[in-house]
């Protein structure tokens, strides 16, 4: 099972093992992939030229595409630049549905924040019905009066690419422990935590320390 990619605020806090620029990159190669968000690309494009790198094959296909499509009869047409751009840059034209910003790829930190303390609570011994409910209160208080369970539980299902929702604690703690082995979910958790709070208005939580070796 694949992990998951970082995000760019964990990118960007020398997640363990980044202080290498090489691994960097790696991460958003792997975010690019994960995602299709050209955020991604152009974040290692500034992490190549800053550490004088080489650009990945992936890196590299991307700026050819773009080149092609700026220099495409279709770039020329009747729309706007900002249209013509978005999709030169490999943007969708048009906004997708619901809200977002592909240009602030952090923007899912309240469903991450959510879906980490959620399996931090199973992983420490919660059902899922009650970490699904201690795990409510890392939500700013205006995002949480507006969701439910069932969209929780859908949070939780995308975030781990499940059809149905398990029952059990011991099959949640196998699916977490593949995508998260060791103590990365705790990191993660707490990087998450760390970039949440910095943006939330009200976070009704307090940060826990990073485990110790």
């Amino acid at each position: 099972m694949k992990r998951r990619a970082l995000t760019p605020s964990e990118i960007a806090a020398f997640w363990p093992g980044l202080s290498d620029p090489d691994a960097k990159i790696a991460e958003c190669i792997a975010g690019f992939e994960e995602t299709g968000n050209p955020f991604y690309a152009w974040l290692a494009t500034e992490i190549c030229i800053a550490a004088k790198r080489q650009f990945p094959a992936q890196i590299l296909d991307y700026l050819r595409q773009c080149a092609v499509r700026m220099r495409s009869l279709q770039a020329r047409g009747p729309e706007g630049v900002r249209e013509i751009l978005r999709w030169v840059l490999g943007f969708p034209v048009k906004d997708k549905s619901g809200p977002g910003n592909m240009l602030d790829p952090d923007q899912g930190r309240p469903q991450l924040c959510f879906v980490l303390q959620f399996s931090d609570y199973v992983c420490r011994g919660d059902n899922p019905a009650k970490a699904l409910s201690k795990a409510h209160d890392v939500l700013d208080t205006k995002i949480a009066d507006k969701v439910s369970d069932p969209t929780l539980r859908d949070w939780v299902k995308k975030h781990y690419d499940l059809k149905a929702w398990p029952r059990r604690i011991d099959e949640w703690r196998e699916i977490i422990s593949q995508y998260y082995p060791g103590e990365e979910l705790a990191i993660r958790l707490h990087t998450a935590l760390h970039y949440y709070k910095n943006t939330a208005e009200n976070l009704p939580r307090v940060i826990p320390p990073l485990p110790r070796k």
